[in-house]
């Protein structure tokens, strides 16, 4: 179970000691940036599992940043969950020779693959996974990590999954209730347990209590909530994570459908995850300001606390006239 860094808001704190406290039988990864100072708070609570995500298309980059975590995870005696960011867009020898370098620390729990733009189609993802199973060891759990921005999230876990079985090597899937995630979402429980319990019915009853999914749903949505697949539905431009923002603002990643062809702009979810770096580029694009780095964490700071006051999303016309007034 991957969760965020309890430091975010107060929400995520109340919710993270929820977390930590239940008695249940998982690993529980916290997220966090490859940051001195988000690392060390993590340390503070006695955190023993660190989620972090390697961003980069060079090997030298990428390794640069793998290299600094795991040596402060060898330090501190934490497990390490690798992401990749947009592993299906990097040069597979690249990504391979690097992850051959990051598989020899035993401080590595898994490596995780993600789709992170949402490109990635059956094809892409049958040829990477050939060469994945055989470059790394068998015994290296690997990840993969779908979003649904061409609505194939579920037919690239269909891919891997019977590739999986039949070179018999155990796979790792990000997934979510009712596929909620940035943009589209990613693969969902629904996805996941349609498909097996079609090819697998008796199993799936065997492993899995299916019967209590609806209770699930019931208990996490207690009002009524639908929640629209489409690849192109409004909700499909969110981009709710502040690195997100920044690189949609900046070079337009994170947008591989493009939202215009279709009368769409992107929206920017102004609330609990909203950082300083977002509020550089949205204050520089949208209301013509400069702002230093110190003055926007103060900024970004009241941001994240009003939402956890308020549980409400700001508007871009609300957060000018915070910025404004901060300034």
């Amino acid at each position: 179970m991957e969760i965020m860094h309890p430091y975010i808001s107060t929400n995520f704190l109340n919710e993270y000691q929820k977390v930590v406290k239940l008695k249940t039988n998982l690993k529980i990864f916290t997220y966090s940036r490859i940051n001195d100072k988000d690392l060390t708070l993590l340390q503070k609570i006695g955190v023993k599992n660190v989620s972090t995500s390697l961003i980069g298309n060079n090997e030298q980059i990428i390794m640069r940043q793998a290299l600094k975590i795991i040596n402060w995870a060898q330090k501190n005696n934490i497990k390490l969950r690798l992401s990749i960011e947009n592993s299906f867009q990097i040069d597979k020898d690249i990504i391979c020779r690097v992850c051959k370098k990051i598989c020899k620390h035993k401080v590595v729990s898994h490596i995780c693959f993600a789709d992170s733009n949402g490109c990635a189609t059956p094809e892409i993802v049958g040829i990477f996974f050939q060469h994945i199973h055989n470059s790394i060891m068998k015994k290296i759990p690997i990840e993969f990590h779908f979003h649904n921005d061409q609505g194939l999230a579920a037919a690239n876990f269909y891919t891997v999954y019977k590739l999986a079985k039949k070179t018999h090597r155990d796979i790792l899937f990000a997934v979510s209730v009712s596929g909620m995630g940035e943009r589209n979402g990613i693969l969902s429980y629904g996805d996941v347990l349609s498909v097996v319990s079609v090819s697998e019915e008796k199993d799936t009853k065997k492993r899995y209590r299916i019967n209590f999914y609806k209770d699930l749903l019931s208990l996490i949505f207690p009002l009524k909530a639908s929640f629209n697949r489409d690849p192109l539905s409004p909700s499909a431009f969110g981009h709710v994570a502040a690195s997100h923002i920044k690189r949609v603002i900046e070079n337009n990643k994170f947008q591989t459908v493009k939202p215009k062809s279709f009368g769409f702009i992107p929206n920017y979810v102004i609330g609990e995850l909203f950082s300083a770096d977002a509020l550089i580029e949205i204050s520089r694009k949208y209301f013509g300001l400069e702002i230093s780095s110190k003055k926007a964490k103060d900024i970004s700071t009241r941001v994240r606390n009003s939402f956890s006051m308020q549980d409400k999303d700001l508007t871009i016309s609300e957060l000018e006239t915070i910025v404004r007034s901060g300034l």
